[in-house]
């Protein structure tokens, strides 16, 4: 059955899960990329209004998270032309052009929830379609490869998104006459998406410790191996892959160069989040009190057994705001005193460590 009558198609979309059973009449423009997906759409001769190329099919997912789902349940059915898709988010012009043009107050009123329908579901869906993973790692700039290679699966998927989200920034500046009000609303938008990515301020939660004797027994008896000796302790692949996708975002950040300044405030409010996350005052604070109670014979007790059995000594001392790859990266984008002041602060903090003799595990 189909759905007919006068009601505009992209209102009947507001509708759809409640229509979902019954095939949906499309513009040629969305049936000449997909096909009928088995009885899903029928094409509609009589809509010679419609967007060009891909933007009826972005307003179409724009509209309805649950079309985009069964347009990728039948992805296998138009692989074809969804495979002009499959590319890294920097090379791409499909997508940006067209999320641009279908979500832009210039050209297209849209809600909040239709940019999280596009930016968050439809690409969500599109990121799971190919092994967007090994595209990302294979395109990426020499700058970024060595925080792209430590993201875990779910931290390649949200960069995904930032990446998009960077591109889409940058098409903003690319629009002339803009009203400053349309603008504001857009630049809001994207990075209410990008806030919902991460808890950006408590990357270092699942690092810290109540106490040292609950720190030596995750130094000793940890799930995964530890990369480094700084606390709080990155204890897993997926606080590594926060704090990198951390560092990745602040520098796509630090790069968009908005034409108003009340652009870059919007934008400073996700930028200072990242930075507490990075500085971690209450990290600090755990780390200065487990030192200040630390009695002298540890000290003297962890000298002597270093020279019998080195490989049970172990020595922490406080995570540094910025590694130094991370400063390499963030440096030249740091235009901002205050801000760069904040990121260096406590980058030399080998004068403070803790010690530990941990057992010997069998």
């Amino acid at each position: 059955m189909y759905i007919y009558g006068v009601i505009d198609w992209k209102l009947q979309l507001l509708w759809y899960p409640l229509l979902q059973e019954k095939t949906l009449k499309v513009p040629q423009t969305i049936f000449k990329l997909t096909g009928s997906l088995d009885g899903l759409f029928s094409c509609d001769d009589e809509l010679i209004k419609a967007n060009p190329d891909w933007l009826d099919l972005f307003e179409a997912c724009k509209r309805s998270p649950l079309l985009t789902d069964k347009l990728f349940e039948r992805a296998s059915q138009w692989t074809y032309q969804l495979l002009l898709l499959w590319t890294c988010p920097e090379k791409d012009n499909i997508i940006v052009s067209g999320f641009t043009r279908v979500l832009h107050p210039f050209y297209s009123p849209s809600c909040s929830l239709e940019y999280t329908n596009l930016i968050v579901h439809f690409l969500d869906r599109l990121y799971d379609s190919t092994d967007f993973h090994d595209i990302i790692n294979q395109n990426a700039s020499t700058d970024y490869s060595v925080f792209i290679q430590r993201l875990s699966a779910k931290g390649t998927k949200s960069y995904f998104k930032v990446c998009y989200i960077a591109r889409l920034l940058e098409e903003n500046n690319q629009l002339s006459d803009l009203q400053p009000n349309q603008e504001a609303y857009y630049i809001s938008n994207m990075i209410g998406i990008l806030q919902g990515l991460l808890q950006w301020g408590d990357i270092g939660k699942r690092g810290q410790t109540r106490s040292y004797s609950e720190l030596k027994e995750r130094i000793t008896y940890g799930s995964e191996p530890l990369v480094d000796l700084y606390y709080p302790l990155l204890v897993d692949a997926e606080m590594r892959s926060d704090r990198a996708l951390s560092i990745l975002t602040l520098a796509h950040l630090l790069e968009w160069k908005p034409a108003r300044s009340e652009l870059r405030e919007i934008v400073n409010r996700l930028v200072m989040q990242i930075v507490e996350g990075l500085v971690d005052p209450e990290s600090g604070q755990q780390f200065e009190r487990m030192v200040s109670q630390q009695p002298k014979s540890r000290y003297v007790a962890f000298k002597k057994r270093s020279r019998q059995t080195p490989e049970l000594c172990k020595e922490i001392t406080r995570r540094p705001v910025l590694m130094s790859d991370e400063r390499d990266l963030l440096e030249s984008r740091l235009v901002a005193k205050e801000l760069s002041q904040v990121l260096n602060t406590n980058n030399d903090t080998s004068d403070k460590r803790l010690y530990f003799i941990c057992r010997k595990i069998d």
